[in-house]
């Protein structure tokens, strides 16, 4: 098992001027092609702690703190993915980090690298993907919710104003992101071809909604949960050559309850990768 401490000493830190603002930057190791560790919503590059030194030994990895987050210095908001993606190419420019790219994403973070990789496709080498967002989950989500009702219970009110009313809040979140805005964009880019994808997946055990009905937070969580296991195969075929990987002990942090899965499902792709 790994730890925190993975994280090796020779790591490179630094700013990294983007235009308007700087971002906190990291890496180490060596290597072609080099690994970009893009972290979930709020998240800044310690997310990755626990598979960042490991994957140093095999390759080149990068991770880094996304504008307002970290030591990172805060952007104009409200803000899309689009901008997102602008700030890590200019990153990787400014930090004159070696092409072509696998990048890893966790939650929010697989919106902005698939992004990414619709903006500077031969840039991108192959992609890992971890319990990552999907541009229609609030939608389905939303649909699997019960009719709402004058006296709907606490638990199931506060879900639908998530898939709602929080997705086009750029308050709710330090980044000030419009998720909903973010998620339209996504929808409009092209499936990644013929790159290497691997897609990870939260399954750690449930209950079942039906014994859970009368408590609104799990029957919710239930009814996420299921979404979620519908969402993941279109995740897997946005290459034909993609692979999906069950992380069976994990929730929704696959990088910090199961680290050899996501250093495994790299591996995987950056040997794809120098293969052709």
């Amino acid at each position: 098992m790994h730890s925190e401490q993975d994280v090796p000493s020779t790591a490179m830190d630094a700013l990294v001027d983007v235009g308007a603002y700087r971002l906190a930057f990291r890496q180490a190791g060596r290597g072609n092609p080099s690994v970009i560790l893009e972290a979930g919503m709020s998240c800044g590059k310690e997310t990755w702690d626990r598979v960042f030194g490991p994957v140093a030994g095999f390759a080149r990895v990068c991770s880094y703190d996304r504008a307002g987050i970290g030591a990172s210095d805060p952007a104009p908001t409200p803000r899309t993915g689009q901008e997102a993606a602008a700030d890590l190419h200019a990153l990787l420019t400014g930090a004159q980090v070696p092409r072509p790219y696998v990048l890893v994403g966790h939650s929010f973070g697989g919106l902005l690298v698939r992004l990414y990789a619709d903006q500077h496709r031969e840039q991108v080498a192959g992609m890992v993907l971890v319990d990552a967002t999907h541009e229609d989950q609030w939608s389905r989500a939303l649909r699997r919710l019960p009719p709402e009702t004058p006296d709907e219970m606490e638990g199931l009110r506060r879900w639908r104003q998530i898939v709602t009313e929080r997705i086009n809040d750029p308050t709710a979140t330090p980044e000030g992101f419009l998720t909903g805005a973010t998620a339209d964009q996504v929808r409009d880019v092209a499936p990644l071809g013929g790159l290497p994808l691997v897609v990870l997946t939260a399954e750690r055990p449930l209950p079942r909604r039906e014994e859970v009905i009368d408590d609104p937070d799990a029957h919710a969580e239930a009814l996420w949960w299921e979404m979620r296991q519908e969402v993941r195969g279109d995740l897997v075929r946005l290459s034909p050559h993609g692979t999906h990987v069950a992380a069976r002990a994990s929730g929704h942090f696959i990088q910090q309850d199961e680290p050899d899965l996501v250093i495994a499902a790299i591996r995987r792709v950056v040997e794809e990768a120098r293969q052709g």
